[in-house]
């Protein structure tokens, strides 16, 4: 099994940070591997550094249940 680690700085902008994981994922597949790992919140920038902006609330996206 060959396992990738993508390592990427987000923007503010989240179908952009998508579009740019998704293109790793696939370079990563063309390179052989079979498991492909992200940093955490890897489409967005690390909000919890400033967890009273209520800004990032609107990032929020609903979760469906198993």
């Amino acid at each position: 099994m060959r396992v990738a680690c993508v390592q990427m700085a987000m923007g503010p902008d989240h179908a952009v940070n998508e579009q740019y994981a998704l293109t790793a994922m696939g370079k990563a597949r063309d390179l052989g591997a079979s498991v492909v790992v992200f940093p955490e919140l890897s489409c967005l920038p690390f909000f919890p550094a400033h967890p009273a902006d209520p800004e990032y609330f609107e990032w929020a996206v609903p979760v469906q249940a198993m």
